[in-house]
């Protein structure tokens, strides 16, 4: 992730895993867990290059995709990033606004 000014940029090494479920009434739901890499007990991967002078920054939540209709879905996203620097109320709305930026395009893109 790259930061304003006088931050130094984050590298957020996560492990992803999913699930998918078929309701009783025949909708598909698909759960998408994240951690941190650390958690993952499998095979370890090499440094991504270029990423050598970024400050690691770590990142748990969950996405819920559930069928409503044919063509309609509920997203809920929650996400607990941790940056590792005391942060600033700016630095909170920047963030933020990151993240409704990412709900916003995907709500238009699928809309």
């Amino acid at each position: 992730v790259a930061l304003p000014g006088g931050f130094q940029d984050r590298l957020f090494k996560t492990w992803l895993t999913w699930q998918r479920r078929v309701d009783a009434d025949g909708h598909q739901t698909f759960i998408i867990a994240i951690c941190p890499f650390e958690y993952y007990q499998g095979k370890t991967y090499n440094e991504v290059p270029g990423t050598e002078n970024m400050q690691e920054a770590t990142c748990t939540g969950v996405h819920i995709i559930k069928e409503l209709t044919e063509s309609t879905c509920e997203w809920t996203r929650v996400l607990q990033v941790d940056l590792k620097i005391p942060l600033l109320s700016n630095m909170l709305e920047f963030i933020a606004r990151q993240h409704i930026g990412v709900s916003t395009f995907v709500q238009e893109k699928f809309r």
